[in-house]
């Protein structure tokens, strides 16, 4: 890929991201995420399960974090809401994973790679501090209400195996929607 193709599809990643923040202000302004909530809740945990899932994408992880906040407050325990979603949320990152981050890896492998012409930069990135370092992260991209992509391509880069990845999902993606679903139980939300 040059550098006007790379430059085009990361115009549009960030344009999508930047859409999807868009549409959750304008969900929660509207007063829309409340009766997508109930609709949803009408669901029950396949509904929390469905926001999981969206919260691990790059379209839907603003919205998806609304809803998982807004399924925290009612009818369903945090405990519960910050399970569920996160068993969602690690079925999207392993769909992603394994489906999608052709191409998101590829971005992160150019980007080395145009770096890795630089002697200095080529020993940093076969580094095992670049690979802890990088692990890390990619953890902290998937643990935030970020769009988990990223993490994954970068997971995608170092090579992870999907049999280690899935637990790492799992715990990372919990600890995210957990706070959520915290921050849901402070009083005046």
């Amino acid at each position: 890929m040059d550098m006007v193709q790379y430059k085009k599809k990361l115009q549009r990643d960030v344009f999508i991201l930047l859409l999807s923040v868009v549409v959750a202000v304008l969900l929660v302004v509207s007063g829309s995420i409340h009766s997508i909530s109930d609709n949803l809740g009408e669901w029950g945990l396949i509904g929390v399960f469905l926001a999981g899932m969206g919260f691990s994408s790059a379209f839907f992880a603003a919205p998806a974090t609304i809803f998982i906040f807004a399924f925290a407050q009612n009818p369903f325990p945090f405990w519960l809401v910050a399970i569920v979603a996160a068993i969602g949320a690690m079925l999207g990152d392993l769909l992603i994973f394994r489906f999608l981050r052709d191409g998101l890896a590829d971005d992160f492998r150019y980007l080395v790679e145009q770096a890795g012409k630089n002697e200095r930069m080529r020993h940093i990135f076969r580094s095992q501090l670049f690979y802890w370092f990088g692990s890390f992260i990619a953890a902290l991209v998937i643990a935030s209400p970020l769009p988990d992509e990223i993490g994954l391509a970068m997971f995608g880069v170092l090579r992870f195996d999907t049999k280690r990845f899935l637990p790492i999902s799992f715990a990372l993606n919990f600890l995210g929607i957990l706070v959520i679903t915290l921050l849901a139980q402070i009083p005046g939300n």
